[in-house]
């Protein structure tokens, strides 16, 4: 469980940041009051080879049909 007041997260420091789940976040209190939010970072570094396969899986989009497509569902009067 993660910590809901500053003295848990002072006495159980390293367990409160593990026990936050990837994407969660934990609201920290003081006096009952919300004070902090507590979740993990994003990881930031991809590694090259990992960014080229997902460029390489991104399917193509026509630009002229996606006008249309647009123009259709938002002016369809046109």
């Amino acid at each position: 469980m993660a910590p809901s007041t500053m003295l848990e997260l002072c006495n159980h420091c390293c367990s409160a940041i593990n026990q936050v789940p990837p994407g969660e976040y934990a609201i920290v209190t003081q006096s009952g009051q919300p004070v902090a939010e507590l979740r993990p970072l994003r990881q930031r570094n991809t590694d090259p080879a990992t960014l080229l396969n997902r460029w390489r899986q991104i399917p193509h989009v026509d630009p002229d049909k996606m006008r249309r497509d647009l123009d259709q569902i938002i002016y369809p009067s046109l």
